[in-house]
C-alpha cells in the first residue's frame, strides 16, 4: 500500500507534461512572450528598411531617375510639389545701356593684351547646371543668389572646382512689387540697419564671397541711402562691388568711388534673348568691347542656350587675344 502511495507523489511531483496539453501551451501565449515577439519582428523590419536606404543613398542614380530631373532644380520631381526657380528679371531690367560718359564706367586697362571677365548671374537653384558651366573650363564668376534653395551647395560647387564666388543681391526693381526680386530682397523703404541686417544674412549663406552685384535693382540702386547702407557693409567685409547697371540713374559706381569701395560696371548682356545665335553675337560684342577697351565685363544667366553658346565661342577668346578673367581681376 505504501509502495503504491510512493508512486503516485513520484508521479505528482515529477509528472512528465504530455505534448500539446494546455500547461505546454501556455508558455507561447503569455502576453510578454508575445509582446516579445511583435518587437523583434518590428526591429527586424526596420532594419532591413534601413540597411535598403543607405545602399540607395550610396547608389548611383538610376536612368528613370536622371531623366525626371529638372533643368531648374536639378533635383527629382516629387507629385504634388514645384519647382523653385529663380526670380526671372523682366526685359526692362536686362537693357544694355550704353557706358556712360567720363570715368564713372571706365574699364580696367592691363599693359598687355584684353581682359574678359563673365558672371554667370542667379546661380542656387540647380547644381545640375552649375556643374555645366563649370564643365566648359572658362574663367567664370559665379553669381549666387542667397534666396535660392541650392545657394550654399552650388557656391561650394564653384569654389571646389577653382572658380570665383559673388553674392547676388536681390534689389527693389522698377514696378514693385508686380516686379518681385525675390524673397527677403533690399527694398527702397526699408532702414539702413533693416538693409544691413538682410545682407549680412545674405553673407551667411553664401560662403567664400569676394564681391557682390545687384539682381535687378533699377529702382534700389538709385538710391543714395540704399546702396551707401549696402556699400558699407561690403567695405566693412573687404568685398567688392560689380553695378550690373540695369538703370541708367544708378547711383552704385559713384557712392562706391566716393567711398573707395572696389567697383565695376556691366559692359553688355549676353542672354537678354535667349537665342544661342544672338548669345553668341554677343559674346562676339564683349570680345570687341575688350579689345577697343582693354577690358570688358559680360554677365549672363543660367540657360542650356548660353552654355551651349559659350561652348561654341570658346576658342574665339584665345583667337581674338582676349584672357578670360575672374571678376575681380577688373575692379577699380
Amino acid at each position: 500500500m505504501a509502495e503504491v502511495q510512493n508512486k503516485k507523489k513520484g508521479t505528482a511531483k515529477g509528472k512528465s507534461v504530455k505534448k500539446g496539453s494546455p500547461a505546454r501551451r501556455s508558455f507561447f501565449f503569455k502576453p510578454a512572450t508575445i509582446i516579445l515577439a511583435v518587437l523583434t519582428t518590428l526591429l527586424l523590419v526596420l532594419g532591413i528598411l534601413y540597411f535598403a536606404r543607405v545602399q540607395h543613398w550610396f547608389a548611383a542614380p538610376t536612368a528613370s531617375e536622371m531623366e525626371r530631373k529638372t533643368p531648374i532644380t536639378g533635383t527629382v520631381l516629387q507629385k504634388g510639389k514645384k519647382e523653385v526657380k529663380p526670380k526671372a528679371a523682366p526685359a526692362e531690367e536686362y537693357h544694355n545701356i550704353p557706358r556712360q560718359q567720363g570715368d564713372d564706367y571706365a574699364p580696367l586697362r592691363p599693359e598687355k593684351g584684353a581682359l574678359v571677365a563673365i558672371i554667370v548671374d542667379d546661380l542656387g537653384a540647380d547644381l545640375v547646371m552649375m556643374q555645366d558651366f563649370l564643365d566648359l573650363q572658362l574663367n567664370i564668376t559665379a553669381a549666387i543668389l542667397p534666396n535660392l534653395p541650392h545657394a550654399r551647395a552650388v557656391a561650394e560647387l564653384a569654389h571646389a572646382d577653382g572658380r570665383e564666388v559673388i553674392l547676388h543681391i536681390p534689389m527693389e526693381p522698377q514696378n514693385y512689387p508686380a516686379i518681385d526680386p525675390g524673397e527677403n530682397a533690399l527694398l527702397v523703404e526699408l532702414s539702413k540697419a533693416e538693409v544691413q541686417q538682410r545682407l549680412r544674412s545674405y553673407l551667411q549663406i553664401v560662403p567664400w564671397v569676394v564681391g557682390a552685384n545687384n539682381h535687378m535693382g533699377s529702382r534700389f540702386t538709385e538710391s543714395r541711402e540704399g546702396m551707401r547702407g549696402v556699400l558699407q557693409i561690403l567695405k566693412d567685409q573687404g568685398l567688392f562691388f560689380v553695378d550690373s547697371r540695369t538703370t541708367a540713374d544708378s547711383v552704385a559706381i559713384i557712392e562706391a568711388k566716393k567711398n573707395g569701395i572696389a567697383h565695376a560696371g556691366r559692359d553688355v548682356f549676353l542672354d537678354n534673348d535667349i537665342n544661342e545665335e544672338d548669345i553668341r553675337r554677343q559674346i562676339r560684342k564683349l570680345v570687341k568691347i575688350a579689345k577697343a577697351e582693354g577690358s570688358a565685363i559680360g554677365i549672363c544667366h543660367p540657360h542650356h542656350e548660353t552654355v551651349t553658346a559659350l561652348k561654341k565661342e570658346a576658342p574665339s577668346f584665345a583667337a581674338a587675344g582676349v584672357t578670360l578673367v575672374a571678376a575681380s581681376a577688373l575692379v577699380h
